[in-house]
């Protein structure tokens, strides 16, 4: 759908994983009064989305057109919104990259086969070696049935438009609470400041993140034009999974107390491709806001970091801080003011899918912050 030229926002709202239904997402919205009329943005209203549009409630028939729906909505609101992209998002075009809705189908028959009699107790050894080798592009068994379970080639076509005409991006740069706010779907660590040789400073980071990520789309912009299959590559600074091995860095890794009782360092800290970040590897003085990682889970990854009266159920917009010196750490609600020199992530995933609607909240923002790098789209 094309939309007509709007006046520019006045008021800006961060939306943290709208993997839901139309309802709920339009719903919430409507709370905010950040719906308009006529089922578009409100005039002066501007949202940016944090990433991860597909995939919920583990393939439910709903979730294949909901994340198309949501999406399209988005795009087509030029000037009003800005979409980041997720690891749901990517895999569309980098991990599922030569599935069809056919082959899809198929790995989700044989994977449900295997898991079933996994569970009978039988040995499966060989019905996963025959699982690989007719599905040689899908990195696990358990990815088809619920990380990506609502995958069709549909939604694989609009990533690709909005990635091919720049309406999905890696990151941003918004002001909150007076101070300029790194934006990615799952947050920025020390690693990725040594990939990108960059500092801890927002307008930086982001630029360096959007130059790898034009970089990669331009390599396989011509083939997805042409309608051929080509897989988006992120690496070194977000890693796809590929046969038999998990994703992870940028858009996949949540914070996790490296020394918790139960942590697996090898999988959570993997160097090449980590799936967690202690919180103490964000960088220090960086403000930034994630989305990618809901209260619950982050709760029970965090003990002793929660702070009282934080452990409640329904929280949706949280702030995670370490103090400059790196000895406290605090998960807390709310979106707080950062503290001088403190690494400091506002997570604002609110649970779309599974809260009830009354506990589902979305982040105001100041605005979008203006650019400070020559040559920076920030």
């Amino acid at each position: 759908m094309a939309v007509s030229a709007r006046p520019a926002p006045s008021r800006w709202f961060a939306v943290g994983d709208p993997q839901t239904t139309a309802h709920r997402f339009f719903s919430v919205l409507d709370r905010y009064g950040a719906l308009g009329a006529d089922g578009l943005l409100a005039a002066g209203t501007g949202l940016i989305s944090m990433g991860d549009h597909f995939d919920f409630s583990m393939g439910a028939p709903e979730a294949e057109p909901a994340g198309r729906e949501i999406l399209a909505w988005l795009v087509a609101q030029e000037g009003s919104t800005h979409i980041l992209a997720g690891n749901h998002d990517v895999a569309r075009v980098a991990e599922l990259a030569f599935e069809t809705d056919e082959t899809f189908a198929a790995a989700r028959r044989d994977a449900v086969v295997l898991r079933d009699r996994h569970r009978a107790g039988e040995d499966v050894h060989l019905l996963v070696e025959a699982f690989f080798e007719r599905f040689p592009h899908v990195p696990s068994p358990e990815m088809v049935l619920k990380d990506f379970a609502s995958f069709s080639v549909a939604q694989r076509r609009h990533v690709q438009r909005a990635l091919l005409t720049k309406r999905m991006r890696l990151a941003l740069v918004a002001t909150v609470h007076g101070t300029p706010v790194l934006l990615t779907h799952a947050g920025v660590t020390r690693r990725e400041l040594r990939l990108l040789d960059v500092p801890a400073e927002p307008h930086a980071i982001a630029a360096a993140l959007e130059r790898r990520f034009d970089e990669a789309v331009e390599r396989v912009a011509a083939a997805w034009r042409n309608g051929d299959d080509a897989a988006l590559a992120l690496e070194p600074i977000h890693v796809a999974g590929r046969s038999r091995k998990e994703g992870g860095g940028l858009l996949y890794h949540r914070p996790a107390r490296r020394d918790r009782d139960g942590a697996d360092p090898e999988w959570e800290l993997a160097a090449e491709s980590p799936r967690r970040f202690d919180p103490r590897d964000m960088p220090a003085g960086l403000v930034q806001m994630i989305g990618h990682s809901g209260h619950a889970r982050t709760a029970r990854d965090l003990p002793g970091f929660v702070v009282e009266g934080s452990e409640r159920d329904g929280i949706a917009l949280r702030t995670l801080s370490v103090t400059a010196d790196g000895d406290v750490v605090r998960y807390e609600a709310g979106v707080l003011p950062p503290a001088p020199g403190a690494a400091t992530a506002y997570m604002v995933d609110p649970g779309f899918a599974h809260e009830p609607l009354e506990r589902v909240e979305i982040c105001a923002v100041d605005g979008l912050a203006t650019s400070r790098l020559p040559g920076s789209p920030w």
